[in-house]
């Protein structure tokens, strides 16, 4: 087997010997040992470095300066760091520069050490892995998907268009649309889950009003169902990302679609409660259980219809990986604000977003 090449940025020689000695005992790693940063960096190149061990308290780099150096000389070599101190601050400050793994001198190098190397190698590639889905995911199968979302559209606008047709560019507009949102659902997990960042939002001035009823216009094309009511016309002035507003109202309309019953309609409210964003969505149906409440914005689960005879037949209901509730979540979040859910027998179930003013 080829050894991992280890490269040691330690400027205490006594602990770098003793490194070097627990590394190499089994012939699974070669160490190249330096005692700065400077002497680190021409050494970077993949082909010398398969992984860096990298001292927090360096003659040249302090801290997480030494961390935010290697990653931006070497964003594919994986980074294992080293520190006096067991704090999980540090820690986690280390894992959002960069690093893949954390270490406390003194406590883990017999047990630890080996094992650590080879976890941050792998831990690098699952992440290099995907960064190249993300990419893949959201160019390569995106763009088509938004390219038929929109050439279908405007052709269920078309009053010439036979009825034969109609039904045929609506199937293919709602399979698009809802296609999409997975993709976007997906793209946005793995942002979050496993590439451990915030969901990027971007704030403006808008009329919230006019973003809430475009969205929920598209729902009702992409789903084939006019249930889907607004109660709202005055024009609300608020400062948010126009798009991750919109996908909050995609998001739990289809939820409500998908759960609530399918002889009532799902009704979208939206207004201002002192200077905070409030936003509503309700459907009627059987009340979600206080122990489903408490795990519905959890990724990866998909609630099951408590009567099952009063849902509306969909196509799409069962192809949903459970995302869309989380999401909601983590774009209210990113917003500053709060979600909730209420729900009870007779009341139906109700999904209300706090936005307060940035």
């Amino acid at each position: 087997m080829t050894p991992v090449k280890v490269l040691l940025v330690e400027d205490e020689p006594g602990y770098a010997r003793l490194v070097s000695e627990i590394l190499t005992e089994s012939g699974e790693h070669r160490v190249t040992w330096v005692m700065s940063l400077a002497e680190a960096l021409p050494l970077l190149d993949t082909d010398v470095t398969d992984v860096v061990l990298l001292d927090l308290g360096l003659p040249d780099a302090v801290g997480m300066e030494a961390v935010v150096q290697v990653r931006a000389a070497a964003t594919a070599v994986p980074i294992v760091v080293l520190s006096s101190q067991g704090s999980l601050d540090i820690a986690l400050e280390s894992m959002r520069e960069g690093a893949q793994e954390y270490l406390v001198k003194g406590q883990a190098e017999h047990h630890l050490l080996a094992r650590t190397v080879r976890y941050a190698v792998e831990r690098k590639r699952s992440q290099d892995f995907e960064q190249l889905l993300i990419g893949v995911v959201g160019h390569d199968l995106r763009n088509p998907l938004q390219t038929i979302v929109l050439a279908s559209q405007p052709l269920l606008y078309d009053a010439a268009l036979p009825a034969e047709h109609r039904d045929r560019v609506t199937r293919i507009a709602s399979a698009a649309s809802r296609a999409s949102s997975l993709v976007h659902d997906l793209l946005d997990l793995t942002r979050i889950r496993f590439l451990g960042k915030a969901l990027p939002i971007e704030r403006k001035a808008v009329d919230v009003t006019a973003i809430v009823r475009q969205a929920v216009g598209d729902a009702r094309l992409a789903n084939g169902d006019g249930r889907i009511v607004f109660d709202g016309d005055a024009p609300v002035f608020a400062q948010v990302d126009p798009g991750r507003i919109a996908q909050v109202v995609t998001n739990l309309v289809v939820n409500a679609l998908n759960h609530g019953d399918a002889r009532t309609p799902v009704t979208v409210r939206l207004g201002k409660q002192e200077d905070a964003l409030v936003l509503e969505v309700h459907n009627d149906g059987p009340r979600i259980p206080l122990e489903v409440q408490r795990k519905v914005f959890e990724p990866l689960r998909r609630a099951t219809p408590q009567n099952r005879a009063e849902q509306r037949p969909s196509e799409h209901a069962a192809t949903g990986l459970g995302l869309g509730l989380y999401i909601v979540r983590e774009i209210v979040t990113a917003h500053g604000g709060l979600i909730e859910v209420s729900s009870a027998d007779g009341d139906g179930t109700t999904f209300r977003v706090v936005i307060p003013p940035p």
